[in-house]
């Protein structure tokens, strides 16, 4: 990973996303606004598929994540595609600094 980017916040995953009818895994389509900046993410693990889609202004690009680091934007809409098996997933990320956060989002 780049020994320049000094990242904020670690989120460790295993399995992540929801369980479809056929017995697949997926990651719902999200953004992350409170991002200040790219993200770095890896998985692992024994799975088949899993592959990281992200969505930008030219389309969407599949990224195959395993046992590698890919640089992304996460304030760009991305998902996790359907997978078999188990999934562990490492992503680091920026998070904006506190005070430029609405704290009306932080309300229960």
């Amino acid at each position: 990973m780049c020994p320049e980017y000094h990242w904020t916040t670690v989120s460790f995953n295993k399995n992540f996303g929801t369980v479809d009818a056929q017995g697949y895994r997926s990651g719902a389509r999200h953004r992350d606004d409170k991002d200040a900046s790219f993200q770095v993410a890896t998985a692992f693990g024994e799975y088949t598929g899993g592959e990281l889609r992200v969505h930008g202004q030219k389309g969407a690009l599949d990224v195959d994540t395993r046992g590698r680091f890919v640089r992304f934007d996460g304030r760009y809409e991305h998902e996790v595609l359907p997978y078999e098996g188990t999934r562990y997933s490492v992503i680091y990320f920026q998070l904006e600094p506190e005070w430029s956060v609405d704290p009306s989002s932080c309300e229960s």
